[in-house]
């Protein structure tokens, strides 16, 4: 077996986080975008964010996910595996604002994941999970594997 060439890269997305929670998530079970909900300008300031001044930016996807939320409470299918809450929504509208003192007050960023909130793994030649006493027959070659992706961010 000769495993060459691999190239990998991972494109990492700065989520926003429910405190001691969960991220908020569309209904396919990926983190919400922070550079969508925030906006590049109030997202720069990575975990100095006043979250008492905060407000939604959002793009056309996000308000479909908040108005999915709005009109239905039917689990399946219509919501998913979503998690935007009745707190976000208000605070998307202007009707909430996040309390910039207390950390269980306001959300959180979450970074150095992909769009699916997985932590990144790298290129890998074999990965083997659960097995025990496992042997190749005849010859097993791993070369030329590379890793495309950029160190994290750090605004975390």
């Amino acid at each position: 077996v000769y495993i060459h060439d691999l190239h990998h890269k991972m494109t990492e997305y700065v989520r926003l986080d429910k405190f001691m929670t969960a991220p908020y998530k569309n209904p396919y079970n990926a983190a919400l975008d922070a550079a969508s909900i925030l906006g590049a300008a109030q997202l720069e300031r990575g975990q100095d964010i006043d979250w008492s001044r905060v407000h939604y930016v959002g793009d056309a996807l996000l308000d479909a996910h908040i108005v999915l939320n709005l009109i239905t409470d039917e689990w399946a299918p219509e919501k998913g595996l979503s998690m935007i809450d009745d707190e976000f929504i208000a605070w998307t509208m202007g009707a909430h604002e996040w309390d910039n003192e207390s950390p269980s007050e306001h959300p959180f960023l979450g970074c150095n994941n992909d769009r699916m909130s997985h932590v990144a793994k790298g290129v890998m030649g074999v990965r083997m999970d659960g097995v025990e006493d496992v042997t190749f027959a005849g010859d097993l070659q791993i070369y030329n594997l590379f890793e495309d992706s950029a160190l994290g961010s750090d605004l975390c």
